[in-house]
């Protein structure tokens, strides 16, 4: 159970997650179409969620079991900014910062021994993603972000990691966001 957002730092974090959740690419990549709920509980804030039975560690089968995912979270500096736009009777400000993304997903297996081509396939769907975030981007409900950067990816994990935790393609994004 996650605790509700309601402050300036996690309503930010939580409209960014239903910004991800509401595109369709998204969905299609974790296979939640049509169902928001299971697409949300795919993006995490900060975290994945803890190991279950108290466990230290995710072992291989749990951990591909929470992919696809995304998880976001403000950006170490700055994450979140607050300005005055106007002085009167009552200030006025305004917000800002820079919310990271990053998305992990299993490579299938028909594709491992193919990277060209498990390429392609990520970069077409996250291209997708991209395109539906700017698209969602400063409409009613969904985080205005004024820049989106690809800041790392596509991106596989090594051999040592792959034996460890699967096959993992994924990306790092940064969205530069302002709220007046």
């Amino acid at each position: 159970m996650i605790t509700e957002a309601t402050g300036a730092l996690t309503t930010v974090e939580e409209t960014a997650r239903h910004t991800l959740a509401d595109c369709e690419a998204w969905r299609e990549l974790t296979a939640t179409v049509g169902n928001e709920r299971s697409s949300l509980a795919r993006i995490h804030t900060d975290a994945l969620p803890p190991p279950p039975d108290e466990a230290e560690a995710y072992n291989r089968e749990q951990v591909e079991g929470l992919r696809p995912y995304a998880l976001l979270w403000l950006a170490a500096d700055g994450g979140f900014r607050r300005h005055i736009v106007a002085k009167d009777t009552r200030n006025r400000f305004s917000d800002s910062g820079e919310v990271r993304v990053k998305i992990c997903a299993t490579v299938p297996s028909e594709l491992a021994g193919d990277p060209a081509e498990a390429d392609r396939q990520f970069k077409n769907s996250i291209g997708t993603i991209i395109n539906q975030l700017c698209d969602l981007a400063g409409q009613a409900g969904y985080l205005d972000f004024t820049e989106l950067e690809l800041t790392a990816g596509p991106w596989r994990n090594g051999d040592e990691e792959a034996l460890a935790e699967g096959d993992v393609i994924g990306c790092d994004m940064s969205l530069l966001w302002d709220r007046q």
